[in-house]
């Protein structure tokens, strides 16, 4: 028999049999308790893009509540700030496709912590369909679910900008300091043809 399910905002979710949906359930309470334990911040977001569940690190490093983070879609998070066209194509994209991402890097001032530069991974996860004389004995969610990872990459920017300035400085300096020399060899060598030039009858 069909089992209809409500997320929390209030959607129907069916489910083909009671089987699924205790597979489902087990494979929520793992999916869940390992983004947990991760240290970089994870979204998860159903194949509509709205977020279904966030970790502590997400939450500790853009400083946001699970109340205006879970059930949202995630081009409305950070007041707008994840609304970028070119993301939300590709995570479609993802979702339709079943496939996957690495290092969209998006650079902006998010609400609370600033100015930041995020990679953002993603991975869809599917269940492949079974025949009907075969059960499905894997705990993957019965709906494509994507798993968003987002690596800050801001302290790395910061040292490569800082990086690419000194070394610029210093090719400055360089420069001033050795025109001099250049200019007095040019003129050292101008001298030496004129001579050359001179005896040359001679020789």
């Amino acid at each position: 028999m069909k089992k209809i399910l409500k997320h929390e905002d209030g959607n129907p979710k069916i489910l083909h049999n009671d089987y699924f949906s205790r597979v489902w359930g087990n494979s929520w309470t793992r999916i869940k308790a390992t983004i947990d334990l991760t240290h970089e911040p994870v979204l998860i977001l159903d194949e509509t893009l709205r977020v279904i569940a966030a970790n502590k690190s997400f939450y500790q490093m853009f400083q946001v509540k699970q109340k205006d983070t879970k059930n949202k879609f995630v081009y409305e998070l950070g007041n707008g700030k994840w609304n970028i066209p070119s993301l939300k194509k590709l995570l479609e994209e993802t979702a339709l496709k079943r496939t996957s991402f690495k290092g969209f890097e998006i650079s902006c001032d998010f609400p609370t912590v600033g100015n930041k530069t995020i990679l953002v991974h993603a991975q869809c996860i599917y269940r492949i369909k079974k025949t009907k004389n075969k059960k499905c004995t894997s705990l993957i969610p019965p709906h494509p679910i994507i798993l968003l990872v987002i690596e800050d990459v801001t302290e790395m920017v910061h040292l490569a900008e800082g990086f690419a300035s000194h070394i610029n400085n210093l090719e400055s300096k360089l420069t001033k300091y050795t025109k001099p020399t250049d200019i007095n060899t040019k003129k050292y060598r101008e001298k030496i043809n004129t001579y050359k030039r001179k005896f040359k009858p001679l020789m």
